[in-house]
């Protein structure tokens, strides 16, 4: 198959690094001069509980720490190794978007420096906003390491993430195409919007990150121009997604993906894609697919899923090039992109098997216009077997409808 020569020779270069701001809101702050200097633990701590507006230098939170108030423009927030931190009506916000341009390179406003756990706790509102020159607004730890965002018990805890890079992933390469480690989430109410190149949970532009796996919440995730919204970056690379539950709204910007890798670079791969239940929507734009573009294999279940295609990619499948894609329940809805399979292969793309289960509860896809079909190939591509609900052959149709 080309996919497998694809994945082989398609490996990641180095891409040119745009300067990005985020825009947080409306303050601009003057002469911002930036410290390097720490507050050790022991100064601004009463019990466990660290008000951020105390602080004078940037902070290395510790275990069982309460993180609550607004930090200062000039500061920044760094969780020690294996720390479990929570989020208590926290503000760590760049308002001075302007003088940070270059003053403020290479520092998200939180950055795990190993293994880390976030809490959200209930009942609180936490903004977390970088600005500068792609800085994640929570970047996590290096590969090998995890990060771990939780809500609380009753998970009404809110998280809004806002990346001058991206949201809740990779930080900038800050070498030679940096690896990044885990993100797994467990509920809360999280927002989360990346910036140009980046993806909203996953890889930096040329920083690659680990697995992503989100087993629960409410979370709405909108990644940046050429990234997909859960998965990679522009010229970054990640690894296997998988959403275990929660309400899930993964929505694409120009040229990007809802969930998996981007189209148009040597980069932006992404590994398997599973879905195993949740309320799912995942919208690609511009050469984007809603679930797919340039990943391993695709399995469904179990789930109510949304998909929708952007122009020349497939609703669920590729745009360039994807595995083998397996729904084997759920209540499904897929539209494809013009030109693009609705289920398959994307405009002069590739893919795998497609095995549709009559154990499904419920599909209903519809293809985009001009050539492409129904459910396998989209115009000038290719695609392996097709067996939908145990019938096997294309679905050359414009439309496709089963219910149990």
């Amino acid at each position: 198959m080309k996919f497998t020569h694809y994945l082989l020779t398609k490996m990641p270069l180095l891409a040119v690094l745009f300067p990005i701001v985020a825009y947080c809101n409306d303050e601009v702050m003057n002469n911002f001069q930036y410290s390097s200097e720490s507050v050790r633990h022991n100064e601004v701590v009463q019990g466990n509980i660290v008000d951020l507006s105390t602080l004078t230098a940037n902070y290395e939170a510790q275990d069982n720490d309460i993180l609550t108030g607004k930090l200062s423009t000039k500061l920044y927030i760094s969780i020690a190794p294996d720390a479990t931190v929570t989020l208590r009506n926290a503000t760590i916000s760049d308002d001075d978007r302007e003088n940070f341009m270059f003053q403020h390179d290479f520092l998200p406003s939180i950055k795990c420096l190993g293994n880390a756990t976030i809490i959200i706790e209930d009942g609180t509102k936490n903004i977390v906003c970088s600005a500068g020159k792609q800085n994640a607004g929570i970047q996590i730890g290096k590969a090998g390491t995890k990060l771990i965002i939780k809500g609380g018990p009753e998970g009404t805890g809110r998280l809004e993430v806002t990346g001058s890079g991206a949201g809740i992933g990779a930080g900038p390469d800050e070498g030679d195409y940096d690896e990044y480690g885990d993100i797994e989430i467990n509920g809360g109410i999280i927002t989360v919007k990346a910036n140009e190149r980046f993806a909203g949970i996953g890889a930096g532009n040329t920083a690659n990150c680990g697995n992503i796996i989100i087993n629960g919440g409410n979370i709405t995730v909108t990644g940046g121009v050429w990234g997909a919204a859960i998965g990679a970056g522009a010229s970054s690379n990640c690894k296997d997604i998988t959403i275990n539950g929660g309400t899930i709204s993964a929505v694409a910007f120009e040229q990007g993906t809802g969930i998996g890798g981007v189209h148009d670079n040597e980069a932006g791969l992404c590994g398997n894609i599973t879905i195993n239940g949740g309320i799912i929507t995942a919208t690609g734009a511009l050469d984007g697919s809603g679930i797919g573009t340039k990943c391993k294999d695709i399995y469904i279940n179990n789930c109510t899923l949304t998909a929708k295609g952007g122009q020349g990619s497939a609703g669920i499948g590729s745009r360039d090039a994807c595995g083998n894609i397996t729904i084997a329940g759920g209540i499904i809805e897929v539209n494809g992109g013009s030109y693009a399979a609705a289920i398959g292969g994307g405009w002069y793309g590739v893919c795998g098997d497609i095995t549709i289960s009559d154990e499904i509860t419920e599909i209903k896809v519809i293809k985009g216009v001009g050539n492409g079909e129904c459910i396998g190939k989209g115009a000038h591509g290719e695609c392996g077997r097709v067996m939908v609900v145990g019938q096997e052959g294309n679905i050359t149709g414009t439309t496709y409808n089963y219910k149990k």
